[in-house]
């Protein structure tokens, strides 16, 4: 059970909210605007100034995946 809450869980609560409530549509923790319409527009997921926060949050993940994918060019997966 832990396995399928982490591997397939987690992620796709991260990518596409599949288990989160139905108040907030169909939702993305990368994306603040909701992906569809949803039936209570009141209960946003990120209100207010936090979506700007999602924003800045997207390119800290980005600089270091890209970091890190930079580093594994130069130096390889073996080290």
């Amino acid at each position: 059970q832990g396995f399928l809450h982490l591997v397939i869980g987690w992620p796709g609560y991260l990518l596409i909210g599949a288990t989160g409530g139905p108040d907030r549509g169909m939702t993305n923790h990368f994306y603040p605007n909701p992906l569809t319409e949803p039936p209570n527009p009141k209960k946003e997921l990120f209100p207010g100034n936090w979506k700007e926060k999602v924003y800045q949050s997207d390119i800290g993940i980005a600089a270091v995946v890209g970091g890190l994918l930079a580093w594994t060019a130069c130096h390889g997966l073996g080290e």
